[in-house]
């Protein structure tokens, strides 16, 4: 295991069990029994947080829909490591998102969909993006 991002997000802490009340609300958790998580990470250019935010929400329904049955959560980071001298904090979004496997996340990368969402782009600085696969063994 390797250990590539340390962050503590905006998100409601929630328990997970497969079948539980709490399983898969697509709002609310992340997707923890999907074969494969996207986890992104997306650098917000300085004072353009809340416009990231307009433009994500308008056009999340497509990443939301590409991924059913597990859908997406994201979050603001808490504890921003990155500084710029001029603007101070730069603002973090983690975005959690189930997927059947790595190639289908990279097929919504040429979906109608993304073109839609791509708009987030022009308030970005950056983006790094890690794949994780879960496995449970007993």
């Amino acid at each position: 295991m390797e250990v590539v991002w340390l962050q503590h997000l905006d998100v409601a802490p929630i328990s997970y069990a497969p079948g539980s009340v709490n399983d898969e609300d697509s709002s609310s958790v992340v997707p923890l029994s999907a074969p494969v998580i996207a986890i992104i990470r997306y650098l917000i250019n300085p004072g353009r947080k809340s416009d990231f935010q307009s433009a994500y929400s308008v056009s999340q329904h497509h990443l939301d829909a590409f991924v059913k049955p597990w859908g997406t959560i994201g979050a603001w980071r808490l504890d921003p490591e990155t500084r710029d001298e001029d603007n101070g904090v730069k603002d973090e979004f983690v975005l959690f998102s189930g997927w059947h496997s790595v190639e289908d996340h990279l097929k919504f990368a040429e979906s109608e969909g993304l073109k839609d969402l791509g708009k987030i782009e022009e308030f970005l600085e950056g983006a790094e993006i890690e794949h994780a696969v879960l496995s449970v063994t007993s």
